[in-house]
């Protein structure tokens, strides 16, 4: 993944498919996820920038869907510990994409209204250190959000591919929210 050269675990055993440039996997938004694992180089405290291209492919079990996420929430989470990060998210009710990032306290996102079901389409979700802005398809979307501080260091906390974690327990366990479709070339900076 990306120029970090991290590789992921598959869970659920995901399908090998065609992706928009090679094979990707095709996850069934019920239990399928690739888990890249909680190292720190994928959660950086000053500013990431993540990129995929992702193709929707229907409803999966919940209304949210997540291709990429270091994002943990809890209904039972210490102050400070839930929302941690980031997290690329698709409300399949409402075609509703947002990039967002958090640090447990303060969050800061970006959304737009755009139906990309069935299509391939270029995410890409930066954060600076303060300005959170969000591109589809090369093209800025709305307004940049803000976010001043760190993102969390949650020990445990693992970077997924087709889902994020939650359970209102810590360490993080669980996957929720998975993604019904494709995630192709995701890279982290």
């Amino acid at each position: 993944v990306g120029p970090n050269a991290l590789h992921g675990t598959l869970e659920g055993v995901p399908t090998l498919v065609p992706g928009k440039h090679r094979n990707c996997y095709r996850l069934n938004g019920s239990n399928q996820v690739i888990n890249l694992g909680s190292d720190l180089k994928l959660a950086p405290t000053a500013g990431i920038t993540v990129a995929c291209w992702v193709k929707i492919e229907g409803a999966a079990a919940r209304q949210w869907q997540n291709p990429v996420s270091r994002f943990y929430y809890g209904w039972n989470a210490p102050v400070g510990e839930s929302g941690t990060c980031y997290s690329l998210q698709y409300d399949y009710s409402a075609k509703r994409w947002t990039w967002w990032c958090g640090n447990g306290t303060v969050s800061g996102g970006v959304d737009v209204v755009q139906n990309t079901d069935g299509v391939w389409a270029f995410f890409v979700g930066t954060w600076d250190g303060y300005l959170v802005r969000f591109f589809v398809n090369g093209v800025e979307v709305r307004y940049p959000g803000t976010l001043t501080g760190p993102l969390n260091q949650v020990a445990g906390l693992c970077t997924l591919i087709g889902s994020r974690m939650g359970d209102g327990n810590l360490p993080p366990q669980g996957r929720y929210d998975y993604m019904n479709g494709r995630v192709d070339e995701v890279y982290f900076w």
